[in-house]
């Protein structure tokens, strides 16, 4: 069977699309990637053909504007503007978004389309081609109602009600099936005659695709109101084979310390990295706790000096050093989240953007970590409190090596195979 994966976004956005083109590619599938033209060099050195999205939406996320709405600026106003500038550009850039997610369509000719919710194009493709598409959702709150939370984007899923959670969902993705109304007038032409509007993209969209949350039922158990064609399937991540190699003086940090902290803020950046990294080593040298720093893609940067009780690194595998740690300090994307708890580390998220608060709150609540400030606030003297709980409080370890024990047994690689068979 021909597929074609699609997702907009960073690599968090990218990684589970991965995952299961990696599962699909294993029982004899044919996979077409369509993701933005940053991975081309990663998505054909895995061996699948690739189409590339416009460079520019990453570009954009990555530009001053857009550190300022992902990393969290001290001025709130600023922020608030910085968001609508961002949004603005975000729309300029869809009309060739869309006309790309459709020449991947035209060309590769899939008889299966797995995709991510900001893509917009598989909607329609579905409505056309009805059981062509399967939805793939790395997170919760984001399209579904959940009636214990409002949508991911009022005030990073507060609950404020029954009433009021579902109304936010509702609310927000009527508001989406317009504008993808909208949007994708101009490209119905290429498709067979059909009849569409916002309401049936909205239905489309809700009640027939079907959606594969990606996610540990342990972290968020399926809701007992969802549909049957809804489903919570566990966690997978990629076969991370590469030929990375740990340099000498990390080997040696770990074996001079029994017990250490990681921080990484994977793909997120801020405005100010290199004293968000000197409120972290004031907090963990004055707690005496040995670290390490990974700067990933510059949300943390290295300075001139540094104590010997920190070690900095730059885009360690996770699958690798987490089982080494004793917990982490992470911005909480769902990846890095579930790679945490996956190896039984306690977290302290300190999140960038809306999804990564919900991963905050689930952690407290499930006593996998404290709760977490955002980046913005992050200073010397709010951290240290939360450092010290999360290195001294041993019941975190404890629950995180029981749901690192639970997600061991949820998710089998034949799953997705099986629920793809399912929608043949």
């Amino acid at each position: 069977m021909k597929i074609l994966m699609q997702s907009i976004g960073t690599r968090g956005d990218i990684e589970p699309f991965l995952a299961q083109a990696e599962i699909l590619s294993r029982h004899g599938h044919e996979i077409g990637c369509c993701f933005p033209e940053q991975f081309r060099k990663l998505v054909q050195g895995l061996g699948y053909e690739f189409y590339g999205l416009d460079r520019r939406f990453l570009e954009m996320l990555e530009s001053q504007t857009g550190q300022s709405v992902m990393g969290g600026s001290e001025n709130s106003w600023k922020r608030f503007q910085n968001f609508f500038k961002l949004a603005s550009r975000g729309l300029k850039l869809q009309d060739n978004l869309i006309a790309q997610q459709l020449y991947s369509l035209q060309n590769f000719k899939p008889e299966k389309v797995i995709f991510h919710p900001k893509c917009v194009f598989p909607i329609l493709w579905e409505i056309a081609y009805p059981g062509t598409t399967i939805m793939i959702c790395p997170l919760p709150c984001a399209l579904h109602e959940v009636r214990e939370l409002s949508t991911m984007t009022f005030s990073g899923n507060a609950n404020y009600g029954t009433f009021l959670n579902l109304l936010s969902h509702r609310l927000v993705n009527t508001i989406r099936a317009g504008v993808f109304n909208r949007i994708t007038r101009k490209y119905r032409k290429h498709l067979p005659p059909f009849r569409v509007n916002a309401k049936i993209i909205k239905r489309t969209m809700l009640h027939q695709i079907p959606a594969l949350y990606t996610i540990s039922p342990s972290l968020f158990p399926r809701p007992t109101c969802w549909p049957s064609h809804l489903h919570v399937t566990g966690y997978f991540e990629r076969s991370q084979r590469s030929n990375w190699q740990p340099p000498a003086e990390l080997l040696q940090f770990i074996e001079r310390h029994h017990k250490i902290l990681m921080v990484t803020f994977g793909s997120m950046r801020n405005p100010d990295p290199l004293n968000k990294t000197m409120s972290v080593i004031e907090a963990v040298t004055q707690l005496n706790i040995p670290t390490i720093i990974n700067t990933s893609w510059g949300g943390l940067e290295k300075p001139e000096e540094h104590p010997p009780s920190i070690c900095f690194v730059s885009n360690v595998p996770y699958s690798w050093i987490f089982p080494k740690m004793h917990a982490v300090v992470h911005h909480g994307g769902a990846g890095t989240t579930h790679a945490a708890c996956k190896h039984a580390c306690p977290s302290l998220i300190i999140p960038h953007i809306v999804d990564q608060y919900f991963w905050n709150q689930r952690i407290a609540y499930l006593k996998l970590g404290p709760k977490g400030l955002p980046i913005k606030k992050l200073n010397k003297d709010r951290l240290l409190p939360l450092l010290q709980d999360l290195w001294d409080n041993d019941q975190y370890k404890g629950c995180a090596v029981t749901i690192s024990q639970c997600m061991a047994t949820e998710t089998k690689p034949q799953a997705i195979r099986s629920l793809l068979q399912s929608y043949s």
